[in-house]
């Protein structure tokens, strides 16, 4: 068996625990974990208590400064030392490592046998110090030759700059967060929003939207905003009606995810840019169908009217349209929408499509 070594940071760790058990089966895997010390997604006793990963090797390994730190330097020093000792076949890396890492594994890893997972093609507005990521992102980029990308809108832009470079287009995966026994209700329509609150994911329109439509006489929904933000006291001006929202402005355990997603009828995305979305895979994965701006991510990801809705990005009259079309017709279209939804996705998403196409990534880098 060919050995892999895998880095994977905490942040991205929800994109490989459920890929690692069955390539482990075809590969020598050597995980190699990266934990910050505080405000971890994982934790290793989580990690560890996962039966499917027991016969996988991992190595925990603690990330204690900050990423500017330029103590990070030593840390990855350190971590790439360990991995050339390894002695992989293949290295694969699902880790930003701004602003450091790509220029030690300049250094120390050879760039034939070296897949790096990129997750944006370019700087978008949701991101912080956007000269340097420029700079950092050109220097990965131009290095290195084998990159893995998560969706077609991102592969595009990528390969318009970096033509010569070998790119493979693999999705995200479908994200499970187990089982729940809640349900929706018959009620009210539970309009959802999730994930950590920043720039461009442009919730101020999803909030303007709901409180305009409550405004035109629509009461029998409610809308819920789950994640950590740093920054909600402009958001919290924008709730006018506040028995409208149902608001849990901090991190979410892992354990709580399937509750949220399976109580609730719709996700919406009003996002402003996207590279690729985590919630739009935990909502295909709970069959909740999607309402989101009609980024060109989007239009890849939802067929508008069968498995979803798109709206016109950045207008809150278009985004208030759909939300009022979605209650209207809610009786009739909601089980037929979720139908669609789950035979698109079995289709495209299916883990043994997922599995088949890392298998050929790494079968031909190491060829």
């Amino acid at each position: 068996m060919k050995k892999i070594s895998w880095v994977t940071a905490d942040y991205f760790l929800d994109c490989d625990i459920d890929l690692i058990p069955k390539l482990n089966e075809k590969y020598q895997i050597v995980w190699n974990i990266i934990l910050p010390v505080t405000n971890n997604r994982f934790s290793q006793v989580q990690i560890n208590k996962n039966n499917s990963l027991k016969s996988t090797v991992k190595i925990f390994w603690s990330e204690k400064f900050r990423r500017r730190d330029a103590r990070n330097i030593a840390f990855y020093w350190k971590l790439l030392k360990q991995i050339k000792k390894q002695q992989p076949d293949l290295v694969y890396i699902n880790m930003q490592g701004f602003p450091y890492l790509a220029f030690i594994v300049a250094l120390l890893l050879k760039r034939r046998n070296t897949i790096f997972a990129v997750h944006q093609a370019k700087v978008h507005e949701g991101m912080q110090f956007q000269t340097i990521t420029k700079l950092y992102f050109h220097f990965l980029y131009s290095w290195f030759n084998n990159f893995h990308l998560f969706s077609k809108s991102q592969a595009d832009i990528f390969k318009s700059k970096y033509p010569d470079k070998s790119v493979t287009v693999i999705p995200l995966g479908l994200k499970d967060f187990g089982k729940s026994l809640l349900k929706k209700s018959d009620k009210e329509i539970v309009f959802f929003n999730f994930g950590t609150i920043i720039k461009n994911k442009n919730i101020g329109l999803l909030i303007q939207a709901a409180c305009n439509v409550f405004e035109k006489g629509y009461n029998n929904f409610k809308v819920k905003i789950v994640g950590a933000c740093s920054n909600w006291g402009q958001y919290q001006k924008l709730v006018i009606y506040p028995e409208l929202f149902d608001l849990n402005i901090q991190a979410i355990d892992n354990n709580e995810i399937s509750d949220l997603f399976s109580s609730s009828h719709y996700l919406i995305l009003p996002y402003s840019a996207v590279s690729q979305s985590g919630p739009l895979k935990i909502a295909f994965n709970y069959n909740v169908p999607v309402i989101a701006s009609d980024l060109e991510e989007f239009k890849n990801e939802i067929i508008n009217g069968e498995t979803g809705l798109l709206f016109k990005n950045n207008d809150v009259s278009s985004l208030e349209n759909a939300i009022i079309k979605t209650i209207a017709n809610h009786k009739e279209t909601y089980k037929q929408l979720r139908l669609n939804q789950l035979a698109d996705v079995k289709r495209r998403y299916s883990k043994e499509v997922i599995l088949q196409s890392y298998d050929n990534m790494f079968r031909s880098t190491i060829k």
